[in-house]
């Protein structure tokens, strides 16, 4: 959601983190428990890749990259869905200005949204969504981070999630499609979009408290502490619009949607903040009681580190599970997406080398269902930074294309 988030992923390559043990991973139950009281869905996300700046030359750009997306092999996708949409995909306007709590629901109606989630061979969707009240008509609005505006809101908040999901069920409920409603790297929004200089460079922790002090990351957040309490009452109503919208429409339609419709919460740190004295977003949602399917997992801090230390993604993996389950508890497991991961050829001259070993490391966690996918950032590349593509945006595979498509998995 917020620009510059590429320094936080190249300059994150800590040596002096634990040195990765190999570790036997305790299966995580796929049945994943709604605490609104819906049935548990069982669900996979496979491999795809984030649409997001980087898109194929021309107009209709969302619609022809996922498609080339999709017909390269790949079974699933990531896209944006919020005020920003419009922008990010080269739209004239916004369709659904002024549409209230219903802008969410139009904007997944709009021809080029809709052209993703029809597609014929689409298995899995992410959304990064951002409701219009909390992220203003231009979706640079923070007001996610503001625990007042949130309980002050709720009830709008929660609606336009509710009309978002009975949308999505109405029109795609037929399908045995998994969508799964996300955010950005949450701790880095906490966290003045550089959680891991924060956590590790005092200079920068100072700043970005500075930032809270004088109002600049949302007038009424004053610290990082009530920024987190703030994000996590946000993921809640979501959570509680989505369950009732799915209990609307399975009240009204009265039997059972193949769509599976799903929260996962981001998050990009489980260890760095922690180790360093910082709360993170999963402990904060965990504390706040947050219920949620599945949890996000930008992995940067974990795959930086597999090439030279091989074990290390299933060991943040495992990390995350265990802190799960303690949190939640057994009677409702939560399953880890690895919603993020990539490398930039412009920081490691190793780069598609890099991708494939995570790629392969990741690949094995899916098949052993110890996560339920991953998403590579990103599809395309693009013009502020070229470096992160697996195609150009004439639609060739890059180098970072060409070494991981020989190790992706079927959905």
């Amino acid at each position: 959601m917020f620009s510059p988030r590429y320094q936080i992923k190249a300059r994150f390559e800590p040596q002096n983190l634990w040195k990765a043990l190999l570790v036997l991973i305790f299966g995580v139950n796929l049945f994943l428990e709604n605490a609104q009281g819906d049935a548990k869905p069982t669900f996979r996300v496979g491999l795809g890749a984030y649409i997001w700046t980087g898109q194929l030359n021309g107009t209709q750009r969302l619609a022809r990259s996922s498609n080339h997306v999709l017909k390269s092999g790949l079974r699933s996708a990531r896209i944006l869905v919020s005020p920003r949409t419009a922008q990010t995909y080269g739209w004239a306007a916004d369709p659904c200005i002024n549409q209230d709590a219903n802008y969410l629901s139009c904007l997944v109606q709009k021809p080029e949204v809709a052209a993703v989630l029809a597609h014929p061979d689409l298995k899995s969707l992410g959304l990064t969504v951002y409701d219009s009240k909390s992220a203003g008509d231009t979706g640079y609005a923070t007001e996610f981070l503001n625990q007042e505006f949130q309980t002050q809101n709720a009830s709008r908040i929660q609606r336009e999630y509710e009309r978002l999901a009975i949308t999505l069920l109405e029109r795609y409920g037929t399908r045995p499609l998994t969508i799964w409603i996300s955010s950005w790297e949450g701790d880095n929004q906490v966290y003045c979009e550089k959680s891991y200089a924060y956590a590790t460079d005092l200079q920068e922790r100072l700043a970005c408290q500075e930032q809270y002090r004088l109002g600049q990351i949302n007038p009424q957040v004053k610290t990082v502490e009530a920024s987190l309490k703030g994000l996590a009452e946000w993921h809640r109503n979501r959570m509680l619009g989505i369950a009732n919208g799915r209990k609307k429409f399975t009240d009204r339609k009265g039997s059972a949607t193949q769509l599976q419709l799903l929260v996962a919460p981001e998050i990009n740190s489980t260890r760095f903040l922690r180790v360093n004295g910082h709360r993170d977003l999963l402990t904060e949602l965990i504390a706040q009681k947050v219920p949620f399917h599945a949890l996000s997992y930008s992995a940067y801090e974990a795959t930086n580190l597999e090439f030279q230390q091989p074990g290390s993604i299933a060991s943040h993996i495992h990390e995350i599970s265990v802190r799960l389950l303690k949190g939640f508890g057994e009677g409702t497991p939560r399953g880890v997406i690895v919603g993020e991961y990539g490398f930039s050829q412009s920081q490691y001259e190793n780069a598609p080398q890099r991708l494939a070993r995570s790629t392969v490391a990741l690949k094995q966690l899916y098949e052993n269902q110890q996560i339920l996918g991953a998403i590579l950032w990103q599809a395309f590349d693009d013009e502020a930074l070229p470096t992160f593509g697996l195609f150009a945006r004439d639609g060739t595979k890059t180098k970072l294309g060409q070494a991981i498509f020989p190790h992706t998995w079927s959905y």
